[in-house]
């Protein structure tokens, strides 16, 4: 396992966490219940970087 393959699985672990917590981070924090849409769309970029790193794509 290199060391992308675990930045991907670390990237997951806080995808995770954003998807309990129902807040995400880029440059603010975005939440889930009053921007739906900024919410779901940073937690998508991150989940799809993630599996890429993970699956050992990059």
């Amino acid at each position: 396992m290199d060391f992308w393959q675990l930045v991907g699985f670390g990237l997951l672990i806080w995808a995770a966490y954003d998807l309990y917590s129902g807040k995400t981070w880029v440059i603010r924090e975005y939440h889930r219940k009053s921007q739906p849409m900024e919410y779901w769309l940073t937690l998508s970029v991150w989940i799809v970087i993630a599996v890429t790193l993970a699956a050992g794509l990059w």
